[in-house]
């Protein structure tokens, strides 16, 4: 069990309370653009520079981010989750250590000012997050740990922000920290390639969740990239 969080060093982090934006070394950064307006993008239309011409779109407006609510492991918790074996194999991808996280609500496009304005007068308490008691599938495609003791902080998150957000509240939560996923269209494959090492592998660590986390997801071509947008700390 632990204390500091690893959790993604790109991005904007926004201060709760204010429009202070602190700038990180990503020529990619996300900034907030009070005079701007933002619309949810289709495949191939560009991303914004905030100058006001964002390219594949109309003047003064700029695609929405995609937004996701999360907790990040401890740095201790992620020592534990990277002694797993993680032997790529055809088929499946292995999530990069800096990605494991346990998301409390994906909000899919979404105004990243109102999401953090909405979560700006939530208390959020400390929470022991266990991870456990084996790796598994969720679904078809997904290698994941459980992670049971998010669901206050679910809660919490779901409520305040019912009204943001292009993708529904799901109605059951599952906590969890996915370490794998199988190629989109291999998972008729599997039997084919047999599954990897850490299928059924018992697993145990726990943390707690000293913050919770605003991001940004990109899709680039060798996976997600996450950029943190703002947190809250837990007390």
């Amino acid at each position: 069990m632990a204390g500091g969080s690893k959790r993604p060093l790109l991005g904007s982090a926004y201060v709760p309370g204010s429009d202070a934006i602190a700038q990180s070394r990503s020529s990619r950064d996300y900034e907030w653009c009070p005079h701007d307006t933002f619309q949810s993008s289709g495949p191939g239309e560009g991303e914004s520079d905030c100058s006001g011409q964002p390219a594949g779109l109309e003047s003064n407006e700029m695609r929405l981010p995609r937004l996701f609510v999360a907790v990040w492991p401890s740095d201790e918790a992620c020592v534990d989750l990277s002694v797993l074996p993680r032997k790529d194999q055809p088929g499946f991808r292995f999530v990069p250590e800096e990605n494991w996280h346990v998301t409390l609500r994906f909000l899919g496009d979404a105004h990243p000012r109102e999401v953090a304005e909405a979560l700006d007068g939530v208390t959020f308490p400390s929470t022991e997050v266990h991870l456990g008691p084996v790796v598994e599938y969720l679904g078809d495609d997904s290698l994941i740990v459980h992670a049971t003791g998010c669901e206050t902080l679910n809660g919490l998150v779901n409520r305040a922000t019912a009204h943001l957000g292009d993708t529904p509240i799901r109605q059951r939560f599952v906590g969890h920290v996915t370490v794998a996923r199988l190629g989109r269209g291999a998972s008729n494959q599997r039997s084919r390639w047999g599954e990897p090492a850490i299928v059924g592998m018992a697993f145990s660590s726990s943390f707690i969740a000293t913050e919770v986390v605003l991001a940004q997801s990109h899709l680039e071509s060798d996976g997600a990239r996450y950029e943190i947008v703002a947190r809250w700390p837990t007390v």
